[in-house]
Formats: C-alpha cells, structure tokens, sequence
C-alpha cells in the first residue's frame, strides 16, 4: 500500500509541474500579445493625433487627482479612527485600573499604590 501511495503522490506531481508549466506558458503568451497589440497601437497614433493625446493627459491627471483625493481621504479618516481609538483605550484602562486597585485593597488594605495611573 506504501508503494501505491508513493506513486500515486509522484504521478500527482508530475501531473502538477505539467499543468503550471502550461499555465505559465499561456500567461506569458498573453502578457506578449498585450504588449505587441499596446505597441502597434500605439505606433498607429503616434504623430498624428493630438487630439489622442489631449484625451490621454485628461484621463491621466484626472485620475491621479482622484488617487490624491483617496489617499488624502484614507490618511484622514485613519488619523480619526486612532485617536477615537486611543480614547477608548484610556477610558477602558482607567476602568481596569479602578478595579484592580479596588480589588487589591480589599486583600490588603494598607496597600498604597506607585501613583502612575490615575
């Protein structure tokens, strides 16, 4: 049975390395058809259409400006979201803080604490 599996698990292999040998061949054959189609289009265009280029540029600084605006929107709501966050935090500490401190006074009543936390 041991020899079974072996070789059940290495024609498992065999059939593996076969199938992504053939699915990297098939995206590197697409990869160079979209670089060859890209290219030849753009070297139909080239020189004759500044009207091409114009939408080109639009295109381009709009959404540059929409990834700015993004960017700037995420910066700040991550800016809020970690001082609402360190808020919680504090509050929840105190709380903690509060109990413990109660608890241990009640095992030893002439405790007196290092004064680091409120």
């Amino acid at each position: 049975m041991t020899d079974e599996r072996s070789t059940d698990d290495v024609r498992f292999a065999e059939i593996d390395a076969r199938y992504r040998t053939v699915r990297t061949g098939i995206r590197s054959i697409v990869w160079i058809a979209a670089f060859y189609f890209a290219y030849k289009a753009i070297e139909a265009i080239a020189g004759q259409n500044t009207s091409f280029s114009l939408i080109v540029s639009v295109i381009l600084n709009a959404l540059f400006e929409v990834k700015f605006v993004c960017a700037l929107s995420l910066a700040g709501a991550a800016s809020i979201w970690a001082v609402a966050e360190r808020k919680l935090r504090q509050r929840a500490v105190s709380r903690l803080v509060e109990r413990n401190s109660a608890l241990e006074r009640l095992l030893d009543p002439s405790r007196s604490g290092s004064g680091l936390t409120k």
